[in-house]
């Protein structure tokens, strides 16, 4: 009888009543397959996902068995992106197990590689910036992540600064992976994402959990089970992948004890695919000190955003303080210094007056943690504070602040990353990124100031080249084959970008255009739809004739026609 619709389960999924079929095949016979038999009585159809997660690499929990969560997942909220991956881990930080997690994203997730990884930490709770603050660093967090096919690496949860970053890209619709790194433990209703007889398992010992849902192809469903608290909070809907770090039961706070996991991914990843991170800080508590701590012991670049507020401001103040001041916000407003953690409190619910003993115990401790910062700040010079607002009020760009902090020192000196071994090869990779970030300014200092290893290969083949190094327009293309080669790739990926005040500034510093493979341009199809590139005039002489030598096809093309208008 279709005269009655057809009941719309949960997500707006059909239902069928199981009355509708039972007379007709009898479901209790042992030769059905528990899918078949489930999806003739209308029960949801679980995931039975492969075991090959487990089996091909790996991954235990945090008690050494399989694990028994992962797959994809859809969020309750209409119009986000298409189903997210997630995996539960143990919260083992060996190189073993981590390097299981990152063959995982690579292997099954088949996620891109970065070029950066912008890890962002931060206040969980009580977070709020000033409107300003809040474009800024939307605006170049975005930014940094579009041109650079950035990874965002954040908590995962729907609080604080991970809601701020995910509901920022999903704003911008920026197809950039986002991925969130959070304790299982503090996932609220994270039985949704368990496997079927994890799930079983889960439901018969706790007949009020709640049980996962999955659709005919294993997507399963997740939604917010519980207002959000101290101990655990429901994860992002705007974030492409979780990696839920399981660590045994305690005591306390749920959060904070994916830390060690993720400082390793992290640090494991950059150092096997050869790509830079930088950690950006705003407000946040101890956590994110901790996470500031490892940092700037393993030399990560780190960006203390002022105007956020918290361990954010507290440490950038610390840092340029000769008295080690640790100022601290008594009134827990949630825009000043950091707050005392709730054991400071007469009252845990900050709803009574400090007690002096205890937060003195903790300013003390903080005070520890930032003295360490700071003493190995002085030899790796990796710690960079960003005000939203210069002094002449000026707004500033977060996403040119994170690639400085990348490229330089804090004492402004390129960063010993990127010279190590005596190679043109660390050189190459931090021109590539200036340029892929459009920042002449930065591709211009890289020029004037290069590397021993770039100013060694110089050497060889001019020995006025010392003499002549201070100069405004110093060459240093044509002196070695590898050296010219490598200008002509940032010539050729700043044609792609169509950065022509970089192409100006390139070709000023003796970059061949007769060394491109003009080939790549023409099958690039952001420059192919390029309407006009203005070069600088002085080139023409240069320029034209490698560009007319190709077959006349290509050189009748709009780009190239256009490039020579200006000839």
């Amino acid at each position: 009888d279709m005269a009655d619709p057809p009941k719309a389960g949960g997500y707006g999924r059909l239902e069928e009543e199981p009355e509708q079929v039972l007379g007709a095949i009898d479901c209790r016979s042992t030769t059905w397959e528990e899918p078949q038999r489930k999806a003739v009585l209308g029960l949801p159809a679980r995931n039975h996902v492969p075991t090959s997660v487990a089996d091909e690499h790996g991954i235990k929990m945090a008690d050494g068995s399989p694990t028994n969560a992962y797959g994809k997942v859809e969020f309750e909220k209409p119009r986000v992106r298409e189903a997210a991956r997630y995996i539960r881990v143990g919260h083992s930080a060996s190189l073993e197990q981590v390097d299981s997690v990152i063959d995982l994203v690579a292997e099954q997730w088949k996620v891109p590689e970065p070029k950066v990884l912008i890890s962002i930490t931060g206040a969980a709770q009580g977070f709020r910036m000033q409107p300003t603050v809040n474009e800024v660093v939307n605006k170049g967090l975005v930014s940094a992540a579009k041109q650079t096919s950035a990874w965002l690496i954040t908590g995962g949860t729907d609080t604080g600064v991970m809601k701020l970053v995910g509901d920022a890209v999903r704003k911008s619709d920026v197809d950039v992976p986002v991925i969130g790194i959070a304790p299982w433990n503090a996932v609220s209703g994270n039985e949704q994402l368990l496997t079927d007889s994890a799930a079983e398992l889960a439901t018969a010992e706790d007949p009020m959990s709640s049980a996962p849902e999955a659709d005919s192809e294993g997507v399963r469903f997740y939604r917010r089970v519980k207002p959000d608290d101290g101990n655990g909070a429901a994860l992002n809907p705007n974030h492409t992948h979780f990696i839920l770090v399981d660590v045994k039961p305690h005591a306390g706070s749920n959060f904070g004890r994916e830390i060690e996991f993720r400082a390793s991914f992290e640090s494991k990843y950059r150092h096997r695919k050869h790509v830079p991170l930088v950690v950006v800080v705003l407000n946040g508590g101890v956590g994110s000190l901790k996470i500031v701590e490892q940092a700037v012991e393993s030399c990560t670049p780190v960006v203390l955003v002022r105007e956020s507020g918290g361990i954010a401001l507290t440490l950038a103040h610390f840092m340029q303080s000769a008295t080690h001041e640790v100022l601290i916000d008594r009134t827990a407003a949630g825009n000043s210094y950091v707050i005392p953690v709730p054991k400071c409190y007469v009252d845990k619910n900050r709803t009574k007056p400090l007690d002096e003993e205890k937060t003195m115990e903790w300013i003390n401790e903080l005070k520890v943690s930032m003295l360490q910062i700071k003493k190995a700040n002085e030899e790796n010079k990796c710690v960079h504070a960003f005000s939203v607002r210069s002094v002449g009020g000026t707004v500033e760009n977060l996403d040119s602040a994170l690639l400085h902090a990348i490229v330089f020192n804090s004492d402004g000196i390129i960063a010993k990353n990127w010279t190590e071994g005596g190679t043109l090869q660390g050189f190459s990779k931090v021109l590539e990124l200036a340029i892929e970030w459009g920042e002449r300014e930065i591709v211009e200092h890289l020029m004037l100031n290069p590397p021993e290893a770039v100013t060694a290969k110089a050497e060889k083949k001019d020995s006025n080249f010392n003499k002549r190094r201070d100069s405004a327009a110093v060459p240093l293309g044509g002196r070695n084959r590898e050296l010219s080669a490598l200008l002509a790739d940032a010539l050729l990926l700043a044609l792609k970008k169509q950065h022509a005040g970089i192409v100006d500034l390139l070709l000023e510093r003796d970059a061949k255009p007769e060394l491109l493979e003009m080939m790549k341009l023409w099958g690039d199809n952001a420059v192919t739809k390029l309407h006009r590139f203005d070069f600088h005039a002085d080139f023409k002489g240069r320029f034209s004739p490698h560009l007319l030598g190709y077959n006349s096809h290509l050189a009748e093309h709009s780009y190239f026609t256009q490039v020579l208008k200006y000839y």
